[in-house]
C-alpha cells in the first residue's frame, strides 16, 4: 500500500493486535513513515471461552463465535480510530498484495457514484481466483422459506434462490466497471465514513431473520453490512470489475 497506492501523509492508520510482540513491532515499523496519524491498540479480545486454533477457524462449530468476535473487534478498532476521516479501508493482516492503483480506483468510484458506499475487490489465494466467498449477489435459502409469502412460493421463488460469487459476476466486465453485491467480504473493504456516523457497524450476531428473543440465521460480521446499510443513502454495496484484485497468503 505504501509504495503504490496513496500518499501516506493523508492516511490515518489503525492497527489492532492481541500479540504484545507484534504490538511492539508495529510501533517500530510505523515510525519510519509519515502517516498523518497512527493508532496501535493491544487488545486481548472479548471472547472468554476456549481459544480457537487457527487451523480449525473455519470449522462450522466455531465459525459463529469466531465471526462474532471479529465483528466486535472491528467495531472497537473503527470507533477508536475514526475521527474526521472521510473514508475507511479495511485490509486483513494476511493480505500481502494490492494491484497498483486499486485504492485510487475505489475512491474514484465513490466520487462518481453517490449511491455506493461499500466496495470490495476480488481476492485470490494459491491458485483460487476468488478466495473470499463472503462476497456475493443473490439469496441464501432460509429455513422453510421464512421470508417468502405464499404467492412467492407458488411462483417458484424457493427454486430460484442461489448465490452468484464474484468470479461469476465479473465475467465480461472491465476495470472501469462496478458490480452490485448483496454481501461483502472484508479481505479488502472500503466504507464511507458517513455510514458509520449514521449507525452502520459490523453485526456481532445473525441479523437476517432476527426476531424478538431469537437471533436470525444469516448476515453476521461483513456479510451483514449490506443488509444493515439498506435505507442509508450512499449505502449500496459493490465489487470492482475486470482484473482488479488483492492476494491472500497461502497459510
Amino acid at each position: 500500500m505504501i509504495p503504490s497506492q496513496h500518499n501516506v501523509e493523508t492516511i490515518s492508520l489503525g492497527l489492532l493486535t492481541s500479540s504484545i510482540d507484534e504490538y511492539r513491532k508495529y510501533i517500530s515499523a510505523t515510525s519510519q513513515y509519515p502517516f498523518a496519524k497512527v493508532e496501535i491498540f493491544f487488545h486481548p479480545g472479548y471472547h472468554q471461552g476456549q481459544r480457537v486454533d487457527r487451523d480449525h477457524r473455519h470449522d462450522d462449530e466455531v465459525q459463529t463465535v469466531r465471526r462474532a468476535e471479529i465483528a466486535t473487534l472491528r467495531n472497537y478498532l473503527m470507533l477508536k480510530t475514526l475521527r474526521e476521516e472521510a473514508h475507511i479501508l479495511w485490509v486483513d493482516a494476511d493480505i500481502f498484495y494490492f494491484d497498483n492503483g486499486i485504492v485510487e480506483r475505489i475512491l474514484q468510484h465513490i466520487q462518481d457514484q453517490e449511491e455506493v458506499g461499500i466496495i470490495t475487490a476480488r481476492c485470490s489465494r494459491d491458485g483460487a481466483e476468488d478466495y473470499d466467498r463472503n462476497a456475493w449477489r443473490g439469496t441464501r435459502k432460509g429455513p422453510r422459506g421464512w421470508d417468502l409469502d405464499q404467492k412467492e412460493i407458488n411462483q417458484g421463488e424457493l427454486k430460484s434462490q442461489g448465490q452468484f460469487h464474484v468470479d461469476k459476476l465479473i465475467v465480461g466486465t472491465t476495470d472501469d466497471d462496478l458490480i452490485d453485491l448483496d454481501t461483502v467480504g472484508a479481505t479488502i473493504l472500503y466504507l464511507r465514513a458517513s455510514l458509520i456516523w449514521r449507525g452502520l457497524n459490523f453485526p456481532h450476531q445473525f441479523v437476517v431473520g432476527t426476531r424478538w428473543r431469537k437471533d436470525g440465521w444469516d448476515g453476521i460480521e461483513s456479510e451483514g453490512l449490506c443488509y444493515r446499510a439498506r435505507g442509508l443513502s450512499g449505502g449500496k454495496c459493490a465489487v470492482l470489475g475486470g482484473d482488479w484484485h488483492v492476494q491472500h497468503t497461502d497459510f
